[in-house]
């Protein structure tokens, strides 16, 4: 049995979670690039993505549909592009 690690009892905020805190995933040092993008996206809109949604809308949203958080209309091009890269579904890339 492999040691425990300081990953296995991590507890996020779920409006800024990825995916990779699904089951069946293990988070990586990518999760903080998206977590630092919902925190930018609460700042700039005054509040946290998906705020309306429940738990399991936000969970189903994510992990299942790997959908990022939507961005309000009128956002600077360079803005909106970094954002959109924060939230890429695929961490790969």
């Amino acid at each position: 049995m492999p040691p425990p690690s300081p990953l296995d009892n991590v507890c996020v905020t779920p409006c800024r979670a990825p995916e990779q805190f699904t089951p069946g995933h293990r988070p990586t040092n990518k999760v903080d690039i998206w977590g630092w993008a919902a925190t930018l996206l609460h700042m700039i809109t005054g509040a946290p993505p998906w705020a309306a949604d429940s738990l399991l809308q936000i969970c189903t949203a994510v992990g299942v549909a790997k959908q990022a958080p939507p961005l309000p209309q009128g956002l600077p091009g360079q803005l909106e592009g970094l954002l959109r890269g924060c939230f890429e579904a695929d961490p790969a890339r």
